[in-house]
């Protein structure tokens, strides 16, 4: 199975991400959903995810800085960026460190 890290600091979005796909019918398990970019860098101190999807813009810390602290560790680690956002220079910033970016 692939391990997901779902990481979105609106908790429908977390939930809607992880429930209304069927990740387990197509080789994937969520094995966290963190509410910002502190939280689950604490989570992959300890565990690990092959793929993580994150919003872009979160308080506390976003999803670049995230993946930023990620790759000292995991530089080929994938991101896949989501984001309602409407200021694109974080979408491009993100296209940039050839990450996937989902717009809403």
């Amino acid at each position: 199975m692939i391990r997901l890290l779902i990481v979105d600091d609106e908790k429908t979005i977390r939930n809607g991400l992880t429930f209304a796909v069927p990740w387990n019918e197509h080789g994937y398990i969520v094995v966290y959903t963190a509410k910002n970019g502190i939280d689950a860098l604490h989570f992959m101190k300890t565990h690990y995810a092959d793929i993580i999807i994150s919003d872009i813009k979160m308080p506390r810390m976003d999803g670049l800085t995230l993946q930023k602290e990620i790759r000292k560790k995991y530089p080929q680690l994938p991101f896949i960026f989501i984001s309602g956002y409407e200021d694109f220079t974080y979408a491009q910033a993100a296209l940039k460190k050839r990450s996937l970016l989902l717009y809403n």
